[in-house]
């Protein structure tokens, strides 16, 4: 799936104002890697679609939270993206 593709698919999710890409998702860099999006997806029900689009795409996700980075060793193929909490 191509980034755009991904993106307008992720913010069908979420909604627009929760997906952040570009320059923007410079500050979840890990280990030189920039994440095609960082999503925010707010509640089980949206986190379960995402997921649901990342298995079906066979994407790479790494979580990220309480303002430190995870781990992202073990990624092998398709978009890195990371998913926070609005909170």
């Amino acid at each position: 799936m191509d980034s755009e593709r991904l993106i307008r698919r992720l913010a069908g999710i979420v909604g627009t104002e929760h997906v952040l890409v570009a320059e923007s998702c410079a500050l979840y860099t890990v280990d030189d890697r920039i994440p095609t999006a960082v999503v925010f997806p707010g509640d089980e029900q949206r986190l379960s679609g995402i997921m649901k689009l990342a298995s079906s795409e066979r994407l790479s996700v790494a979580p990220w939270g309480a303002e430190r980075r995870s781990a992202s060793e073990g990624f092998l193929r398709g978009s890195i993206w990371r998913l926070c909490s609005r909170g």
